[in-house]
């Protein structure tokens, strides 16, 4: 009997310290990549819904305890999610039923109506603990955190957006939302999962990889974060503070992959790797080719219509001028007859190798269906609204056709600027609603005359005229 007591007690402390294996299967940033896409450089032909969940699945099997999260942005940059209004995607996750979603700021893009009503009848939980409905004092989302259980293991899931969510959409369709701190939202939460048994915490987020890492900095308590927004490709995961982050790129090109092993809720190894997507290596899912196909019907096959084609690759440059800039840019000033145009960079989604250009292309090119606004400035507000360009302060890096700066010439249409002289300019709806961030000069001084001619019209028509298109990076406005 004393033996059996001891070989009991024994077993009992054993089993108290035995580790727990966990793996984390993780994406983000999907975009509404339902099909397949050609990659630009390598030719490889990467993505598509089906061939993601056929890769999850394929992995998933070799495993013993499993997760699979998606960190937000799977609306918006296809044309079927367009014309749906996200709702493509909803059908489609809840096919996929990943263990937890966090909204990305792309959800809004259709008014926060429109999302919160895809919130019913949901088979997987929707989270974000830090978006605040003023207008009803309570969360917006269905779940500030969801609890799974996975061998003696209990995770708690939180969601979190950027607090800058008001400068990422357009203000209309967050009307009434505002976002709460994440370092605090992030220590409130823990506390009360941790009131709830909760051993291990899991930071679902939408807030890019810089804001990752202060939170990684701040808040210890959290295990693992799971990024979004940024489009980081992190192939191996990053440890700060001893904080594990992860992010998988975006457009559905990686899997992300995060083997942990864990003994007293704390990680003692783990190893992470991003396994790409590519065609033709993995048995993809004929559930979600079904699913993905019904939603493709809908859309109409003249957007496969041949309408141009590209001499050169267009790529696009989300932080310096872009040859796809310089051709949208030009269409502008073609299409209006203006002075100056600009776009911003981040509005340009997808890159296209030379060959022919199909509608479908600007549907992708120019996801968000924003509209031309033209607004009259004088010569000399028009050369305070370079210096902050060049200045570095601007939200983001501007594409412009019909201006030349070198850092001492400044030209309007090939001639010196007048200080006063009235120019014409055109740029999207998106720029002008967060005018101030993108140019330095208050909106109170300009009046906006919304055309409501959709950008993608624009350019589909600029390229059915000119056909044969050839466009470089030429040296347009350099930052001092």
């Amino acid at each position: 009997m004393k033996r059996f007591g001891l070989l009991f007690s024994l077993f009992f402390v054993l089993n108290c310290f035995a580790s727990e294996k966990l793996t984390i299967f993780h994406y983000n940033d999907f975009h509404a990549a339902n099909l397949p896409y050609k990659l630009i450089k390598s030719e490889k032909t990467v993505g598509g819904s089906a061939e993601l969940y056929g890769l999850y699945l394929q992995e998933k099997a070799k495993t013993q305890n499993s997760i699979f999260l998606n960190a937000g942005d799977d609306f918006q940059g296809s044309p079927v999610s367009a014309i749906t209004k996200g709702k493509s995607q909803i059908e489609i996750l809840k096919v996929l039923k990943p263990d937890a979603f966090t909204l990305g700021n792309h959800e809004f893009d259709y008014g926060k109506d429109i999302l919160q009503s895809y919130f019913e009848n949901l088979n997987f939980p929707v989270l974000s603990a830090n978006i605040w409905d003023k207008t009803k004092g309570k969360l917006f989302a269905p779940n500030p955190y969801t609890i799974l259980e996975r061998g003696n293991l209990k995770i708690g899931i939180i969601g979190l957006m950027a607090e800058d969510l008001s400068t990422l959409v357009v203000r209309k369709n967050i009307e009434g939302l505002t976002v709460l701190p994440i370092v605090e939202t992030a220590k409130k939460y823990i506390e009360e999962l941790k009131k709830q048994g909760v051993e291990f915490v899991v930071v679902l987020s939408h807030a890019g990889f810089e804001e990752d890492k202060r939170l990684a900095k701040e808040v210890p308590e959290i295990d693992v974060i799971i990024g979004g927004h940024s489009h980081t490709t992190i192939e191996i995961p990053q440890v700060v503070n001893g904080v594990i982050i992860c992010q998988a790129g975006s457009q559905g090109r990686f899997l992300g992959k995060l083997d942990l092993e864990i003994e007293n809720a704390k990680i003692v190894w783990h190893k992470g790797i991003l396994i790409e997507n590519e065609v033709g290596k993995i048995s993809v899912d004929t559930v979600v080719v079904q699913k993905v196909s019904e939603f493709e019907s809908l859309v109409s096959a003249e957007l496969d219509q041949t309408i141009a084609k590209l001499e050169t690759d267009w790529l696009k440059n989300w932080n310096a001028e872009s040859n796809l800039g310089n051709w949208e840019t030009d269409a502008i000033r073609k299409k209006f007859g203006c002075d100056v145009a600009f776009m911003n960079s981040g509005g340009l989604r997808k890159d296209l190798p030379k060959g022919e250009i199909k509608i479908r292309d600007f549907w992708e090119i120019n996801p968000f269906g924003n509209t031309f606004v033209e607004f009259k400035i004088l010569g000399e507000d028009l050369s305070k609204l370079v210096e902050f360009l060049t200045s570095g302060k601007s939200e983001e890096f501007m594409q412009v056709s019909g201006l030349f700066f070198d850092g001492k010439k400044l030209e309007v249409s090939e001639k010196p600027l007048v200080s006063n002289q009235t120019y014409t300019v055109f740029t999207n709806n998106y720029v002008t609603d967060h005018f101030y961030q993108y140019f330095g000069l208050s909106p109170e001084k300009f009046e906006f005359k919304n055309t409501e001619i959709l950008d993608r019209d624009v350019f589909i028509e600029i390229a059915r005229q000119e056909k044969v298109i050839n466009s470089k990076v030429e040296g347009r406005i350099r930052e001092k």
